[in-house]
């Protein structure tokens, strides 16, 4: 059973990026996460969309990243760490897209 920051992320060294020699603490997957709702948020004004729209944003931008989850899973192909990055990164837009639709939706 997962205990503590392992049910946000499993930290196998071989998915994490290491950069200058070392390995970041984070999955490749979940730093994309990171980094795509770290950019994503300060330009949440500009997504000026429709609730629906929000809506069916936050499922796109998600989907490359389930998908790329799911097959690995199934072991229909072996995914690499900038293919976890980039679906990390559209999975934090979504999660962006998912809050704006969620306050638009409550406010």
């Amino acid at each position: 059973m997962p205990i503590g920051n392992e049910w946000f992320c499993h930290r196998q060294k071989e998915r994490s990026l290491s950069i200058f020699g070392r390995t970041l603490p984070l999955c490749s997957r979940c730093t994309g996460l990171i980094i795509g709702t770290t950019f994503a948020y300060p330009f949440r004004n500009l997504f000026a969309f429709s609730t629906p729209a929000l809506f069916f944003l936050s499922f796109a931008f998600a989907f490359p990243g389930f998908v790329d989850s799911v097959t690995q899973f199934m072991g229909l192909r072996k995914s690499n760490n900038a293919l976890r990055l980039v679906t990390g990164i559209s999975g934090g837009i979504a999660v962006v897209f998912l809050a704006l639709f969620l306050e638009k939706l409550i406010f």
